[in-house]
């Protein structure tokens, strides 16, 4: 009987015997077999592999990796104190850390990946990867050109590695406008998706480049969204409130002023919500409570 996904073993290890060494050809391995190796393969290998062929590709696809995102924006001053670049005008952590065996386990070090997208000029950018031993940083890269803002540039990163790894939690702590992402954004799928657990979203002003992302989260992610400045009046755009991912979320919290009204508010099946708002009354918070009420019932 071939194997399978469902009838293979639940405990299966490269490594169990290591008295016994046998050699075979890659090409002669199953799929699944091929697929159980390559999850201990760190990322600048799986990167390398699937470039080698379709069937690598394909491969490296399947695996579907645990992988948590962060992206992080420093300015000038912070790249200058972290990293001991000068001369840029700021710049873009893009931080993933993944669980090579699938089980995410935090009290464990995991092993990252750390790319810098830099900017000297408005419109463009280049990337670098670096890494940071002992206090000191070792930039491992040669510089990569975009001809867009450090923003777009690393969300098409994000999507990129979003079609073969499995994005658990997404970070976004950003100043730059948002506009610079809706042309990356348009060119997508909903079939990707960039965060399956939790998003986390700070950004500087009018949040509602959120809810252009709403197609690429899963049903059910939590939301954590902040603003670094404070908003002129509250966010009232209400295709956001009548999504059905944001009604399907575990966990809302806002930390900025929100226009949503009563019968959005006893729309969302949230089990924690939190966010300030002016316009909801008695009785949409009483509709709300009926209706956890009567789903938990």
């Amino acid at each position: 009987m071939a194997a399978t996904e469902d009838n293979f073993p639940a405990q299966f290890d490269i490594f169990d015997d290591v008295q016994v060494v046998e050699f075979h050809y890659w090409n002669a391995l199953p799929a699944l077999i091929k697929i159980k190796i390559l999850k201990y393969a760190p990322f600048p290998t799986l990167r390398n592999f699937m470039l080698l062929s379709k069937e690598s590709y394909e491969l490296v696809r399947r695996i579907r990796i645990p992988t948590n995102v962060y992206l992080l924006e420093r300015t000038s001053r912070e790249l200058k104190r972290r990293y001991g670049i000068r001369n840029y005008r700021r710049g873009l952590e893009f931080i993933f850390e993944w669980f090579p065996d699938g089980i995410m386990d935090l009290s464990k070090h995991q092993p990252f990946h750390n790319l810098l997208f830099l900017e000297k000029e408005e419109g463009c950018c280049f990337v670098q990867r670096f890494v940071r031993k002992r206090r000191r940083t070792f930039n491992l890269s040669t510089r990569i050109g975009y001809n867009t803002g450090i923003l777009a540039a690393a969300f098409k990163t994000l999507f990129n590695i979003a079609k073969y790894m499995d994005i658990l939690d997404l970070s976004v702590l950003t100043n730059s406008p948002f506009e610079e992402i809706e042309g990356v954004i348009a060119e997508m799928t909903s079939t990707v998706l960039i965060a399956r657990e939790k998003l986390f979203m700070e950004t500087n002003g009018e949040p509602s480049a959120t809810t252009s992302l709403l197609r690429f989260l899963h049903p059910g992610c939590e939301m954590v969204l902040s603003s670094s400045s404070e908003l002129r009046e509250p966010f009232s755009d209400h295709s956001f409130w009548n999504s059905e991912t944001v009604r399907a979320s575990r966990d809302i919290q806002v930390l900025f002023p929100v226009g949503i009204r009563d019968d959005e508010l006893s729309q969302l099946r949230t089990k924690y919500l939190m966010m300030n708002t002016p316009f909801v009354t008695s009785h949409g918070i009483a509709q709300l409570i009926m209706v956890r009420t009567f789903c938990s019932s």
